[in-house]
């Protein structure tokens, strides 16, 4: 059975929680949204960023090989 616990802060790196006499776990999660949003938005620019350079390849060897009559 999950329950919320209130933390106290002890000191400036610490942090401590009651908990009553038994077998417990006791997680703690810093979980920000913008972290997923900034991870979001750096795999959307890495994809565009390779498609930008998949692109300029293509476009590099696109003709080559090709030899044009002289007229």
């Amino acid at each position: 059975m999950e329950s919320p616990l209130n933390f106290l802060r002890v000191n400036y790196a610490f942090r401590a929680a009651v908990v009553p006499a038994g077998d417990h776990t006791v997680e703690m999660a810093f979980v920000l949204p913008s972290v997923d949003s900034a991870r979001t938005m750096a795999s959307a620019g890495s994809g565009l960023l390779l498609l930008l350079i998949v692109g300029a390849f293509a476009a590099a060897f696109k003709g080559r090989g090709r030899v044009e009559p002289v007229s």
